[in-house]
């Protein structure tokens, strides 16, 4: 939708333009999580992400960055260092939720509580 054509029927994107899909992430994960306690595809799932300490409330920002920052390293090679950390980890957490020291629970579980 934006960008300057380039010689291969390519689009670039310089300066501040380039932030949108940084800006677009952000807000997807983080601010998801942060304001709604849930992502969009947790909340499909029926899943929450919390504090590994099982108290049921919203992750802080720095929680929910921590979690998401590591989502390259998590679902880089298909998945597999995701697959990896969850198969080998006692409460099944991904390298970021290792990080950011959170759990992914079901809704349903947290509200039999």
């Amino acid at each position: 939708m934006f960008g300057t054509p380039g010689e291969d029927a390519n689009y670039s994107i310089e300066g501040l333009p380039a932030l949108v899909p940084v800006l677009f992430w952000f807000l997807m994960t983080i601010g998801t999580e942060i304001w709604f306690g849930a992502t969009i595809g947790n909340t499909l799932a029926g899943l929450r992400a919390i504090p590994q300490n099982g108290r049921n409330r919203k992750l802080t920002f720095w929680e929910s960055f921590k979690r998401h920052f590591c989502d390259m390293i998590d679902m880089g090679f298909f998945g597999l260092v995701a697959i990896i950390t969850i198969k080998n980890t006692e409460k099944r957490q991904r390298l970021g939720d290792l990080w950011g020291k959170t759990i992914v629970v079901r809704v349903r579980d947290l509200n039999q509580s």
